[in-house]
């Protein structure tokens, strides 16, 4: 895949902690962990992902995890959230972070490859993790999920907004968070 395509990168959070992001950056699980924040993620996804390493890195959870879209698996099963999710915007620059790596499908999946940002990309297949649908493997749903995980925190410097469903979530997290933008995008919530 060619940089070029990577106009931002998504993480997928619940409203309550969008200001926190905005004010602290996104936190590493480790580290917001003490914050107790409410996490949408599955339980034994969540298990998988505590014990994994990066070969020659950290822990999973010692990285944020970034989508190259998250018009994904894990924002389709929480359709029934969608109204107090939101899909915050991060700088494609965050490539270029000192320890940044790119997982060539979901990090958790046992066949997840490793590669130092710089070389990542180019083992990325643009049409598998821009695909529409990855209904019809589980490899493919696998490579739709592909990753770029930084260690620790990706700064609030690095975040340029929210995407949410509709233009009531919209004016609930405009609400509560006033000074940042948050747009509507009903495509990606498979409007």
């Amino acid at each position: 895949m060619e940089r070029a395509r990577v106009d931002e990168l998504h993480f997928i959070a619940r409203f309550e902690v969008v200001p926190s992001i905005f004010e602290r950056g996104i936190l590493c699980r480790v580290d917001a962990e003490p914050l107790n924040p409410p996490s949408i993620a599955e339980p034994d996804v969540l298990e998988r992902r505590r014990m994994k390493r990066v070969p020659g890195g950290l822990y999973l959870f010692q990285y944020v995890n970034l989508y190259f879209d998250a018009r994904n698996a894990m924002l389709y099963r929480r359709q029934d959230q969608w109204a107090a999710i939101g899909v915050v915007r991060v700088a494609p620059d965050v490539l270029d972070l000192p320890g940044a790596v790119i997982t060539d499908r979901n990090a958790a999946a046992g066949a997840a490859r490793f590669f130092v940002s710089s070389k990542g990309l180019e083992a990325l297949d643009e049409e598998d993790v821009y695909a529409e649908w990855w209904d019809h493997s589980r490899d493919a749903k696998q490579k739709r999920m592909a990753e770029v995980l930084v260690p620790s925190r990706v700064g609030p410097s690095m975040l340029r907004g929210v995407l949410v469903r509709d233009d009531a979530s919209a004016a609930m997290l405009r609400s509560i968070l006033p000074d940042h933008q948050v747009t509507v995008d009903q495509a990606l919530f498979f409007g």
